[in-house]
């Protein structure tokens, strides 16, 4: 049951159903969910802590076990998603991007999030995936250099039926945007999202003035064209993006004020982060409110892709601005550390569930 749902969405060709970046949530509750980076227990966690899903405790136990199995004999044995169940009725998740690296199970994050989005349409619901810039890492780096850095040959991702194939063969296959199973899901996601109910505006790295006013569809169609065809690696999103951009280089990113991958741009964008940690409130405040100012309509901007000083999410600008990769991967450290941010229509302010608090108001 679990392999003909999520097998079919994988298999066929999705197309960017989301141009316009604009997204309307049927219910009254966005939630929004940080960085996972390879790690599925916490995807699992903070998704059950946050009541988005109930958890068959027998069966994610098994499927636990499956992933020690998978991992020990580069095996393919699926999990059984029917494990988890969509209990967020016609409400929103919006997931920020980067769910690879740091940890191995990329894989199966891609599946949840899929079986996820089929549940919750049952209810009227709706899952929202972003690109992160770990996404565009897969396909932007020499193989061995982000082998070097993250292991990426132990990660499920890599793992193919084919036992005459090589790691990366079997990764370059699922990866694969016209042909990869999982390649094709990637290259549908949108950079930035705007949900209109709550007047928030959704991506991985924050955005600047200058790429908020450039408008959501422009940098989701940049991304799409980007992406469309490419292998895993690929020359021309290498050659795309610049060899100084990669993060076997030592990120060295900015090079180029078009790069979707600039310094300020939506996938690698830390100035506000970085004003938070030095406490330029003044400049904080002034390139936030630029940013919203530049959209015309939102109200707020939701961000991952910069670990919180507290580790668990942080708002600034009277709640203009979110903060929410609470680093949940155990990828920086062993601990049970998760997050994410709720926003409800009607409300001025959002609030944080944080494994400090089970619910906290920032009022």
């Amino acid at each position: 049951m679990v392999d003909s749902v999520v097998r079919p969405a994988l298999q066929r060709s999705a197309p960017f159903k989301r141009k316009s970046g604009c997204v309307t949530n049927r219910g009254t509750k966005v939630l929004a969910v940080g960085d996972l980076h390879g790690d599925f227990k916490a995807a699992i966690r903070v998704l059950n802590h946050t009541g988005v899903l109930a958890v068959d405790a027998a069966l994610h136990r098994a499927n636990l076990g499956v992933l020690a199995h998978n991992r020990s004999t580069r095996g393919t044995q699926p999990l059984r998603y029917d494990a988890y169940s969509w209990r967020f009725g016609n409400n929103m998740v919006v997931q920020t991007g980067d769910l690879f690296d740091r940890g191995l199970n990329s894989k199966e994050l891609i599946e949840l999030w899929i079986w996820l989005g089929v549940e919750a349409a049952k209810d009227q619901g709706q899952v929202v995936n972003l690109l992160g810039n770990h996404e565009l890492l897969q396909y932007q780096d020499p193989m061995k250099l982000l082998h070097r850095k993250y292991d990426v040959g132990n990660d499920s991702m890599s793992y193919g039926d084919d036992v005459r194939k090589t790691w990366k063969a079997h990764r370059a296959g699922n990866l694969h945007t016209t042909t990869g199973k999982y390649g094709r899901w990637i290259a549908s996601l949108p950079v930035v999202v705007y949900e209109t109910t709550t007047k928030t505006l959704f991506s991985h790295g924050c955005l600047s003035s200058k790429w908020a006013q450039k408008g959501v569809e422009a940098m989701n169609d940049d991304a799409a064209a980007l992406l469309r065809g490419v292998e895993a690696p690929s020359k021309a999103v290498e050659a795309a993006f610049g060899r100084e951009e990669s993060v076997a280089y030592g990120g060295d990113v900015g090079r180029d004020s078009n790069r979707l991958s600039d310094d300020d741009g939506p996938l690698w964008n830390r100035l506000y982060a970085n004003a938070v940690r030095v406490k330029n409130w003044s400049l904080l405040r002034t390139q936030v409110n630029a940013a919203l100012e530049a959209h015309g309509e939102a109200s707020r901007m939701v961000c991952g892709h910069t670990i919180t000083r507290s580790e668990e999410p942080e708002q600034y600008v009277d709640g203009k601005i979110w903060f929410i990769d609470v680093a949940m991967t155990e990828g920086y450290g062993a601990g049970a550390r998760w997050g994410a941010v709720l926003i409800e229509r009607g409300r001025t302010t959002a609030r944080a569930y944080s494994h400090l608090d089970s619910l906290r108001s920032t009022v």
